[in-house]
This record gives C-alpha cells, sequence and structure tokens, in this order.
C-alpha cells in the first residue's frame, strides 16, 4: 500500500509551478539585499539591555572614502572600564549592502557622546585608529573582520564617578 500527500494550496505541485536551483538563489540573493538595505537604512547606534558597568556598544553605518556605503559592526562588548584600568579591545565585522565587494582600507573610531550628564566623549579614549584592514568585503551581513582598536576611561585627577555605568556612543568610518 503506498501512501501519497495531497497538494496543498501555495505548495509548487498545487500551484503547478516549481522552483528551479536557478529560481531560489535568485530569491536568496533578493532576500539578502533586502537585508542588507535595512542594515543601510537602520544603522545607529546600539544598546545593551544587559546594562553592564560602562558598557560600550555601537553599531555605525559609514561611507567608505570610494566605493559606496558599507556598515561598519562593533562585536567586540566592553565592560569595567575605569579609570587606571587597562583598555578594552574593539573588534566587528562589515556589512556590506551593495551588489559588489567594497575593498576597506582601514576603520577609524571616535567616542560621539555617553547617556550620562557630567560624563563627555572627552573622558574616553580610543587607541590603535586608524586600524588596518585592506581586505575586499564581500556583499552580505557580518563579512571581514577588524581588530586592533581599543577604548579606556581617561585617569582624571578629579571625581569621575559620573562615568560609572555609562554607555558610550562610537561612531566608525570605513575607509
Amino acid at each position: 500500500m503506498s501512501h501519497t500527500a495531497a497538494p496543498v494550496a501555495g505548495d509548487d505541485k498545487a500551484s503547478g509551478g516549481t522552483l528551479t536551483r536557478r529560481s531560489r538563489a535568485a530569491l536568496l540573493l533578493l532576500a539578502l539585499i533586502a537585508l542588507g538595505w535595512l542594515a543601510y537604512t537602520w544603522a545607529g547606534s546600539g544598546s545593551n539591555p544587559g546594562g553592564q558597568p560602562d558598557d560600550v556598544d555601537s553599531q555605525a553605518g559609514a561611507n567608505t572614502a570610494d566605493s559606496g556605503h558599507i556598515v561598519v559592526n562593533q562585536t567586540s562588548v566592553v565592560h569595567g572600564l575605569a579609570p587606571g584600568q587597562p583598555a578594552e579591545q574593539l573588534e566587528g565585522t562589515f556589512n556590506n549592502p551593495n551588489p559588489a565587494p567594497v575593498y576597506v582600507r582601514w576603520v577609524t573610531a571616535a567616542v560621539t557622546e555617553t547617556d550620562r550628564p557630567g560624563c563627555s566623549a572627552d573622558d574616553f579614549v580610543i587607541a590603535g585608529s586608524p586600524a588596518p584592514v585592506e581586505a575586499q568585503i564581500t556583499p552580505g551581513l557580518h563579512q571581514g573582520s577588524w581588530s586592533g582598536l581599543t577604548i579606556r576611561l581617561r585617569d582624571r585627577p578629579a571625581n569621575q564617578d559620573a562615568c560609572k555605568n555609562t554607555h558610550v556612543t562610537i561612531e566608525y568610518t570605513a575607509h
């Protein structure tokens, strides 16, 4: 005794058409382009709902110097920054919504703001900028990688309690 499944509305067999391998690849490519476009239009500073002390969490869009738009992602999580303590590593990936690879020579970074009154972007130092990348970034999300930047809290003679538990916005630029 053999069993056959009845076609269901929306099923390829019921609609009379079949998706070829080429059609599926085209649909996948369209989905990747749509995701890239969303990343391009919604890029901005991130947030950390976990509320770790002195978190640094950022994702920023950047225009490359000569090849179009690319998004620089920060994948490292930084917490526990304190005056006189060692710097924390910054690293990440790229989102390339372009239809072709984009060459990235280096990444620069700057602290642009904090979320606490009395604690400013000037209280933080980013070292290693520009960080060399020297790579073709293929189209898609979380492609390639960058590293070599660090962030630390300056050790000032004045009280820096205003910088406890702050979230810092970092603007990254791909060149």
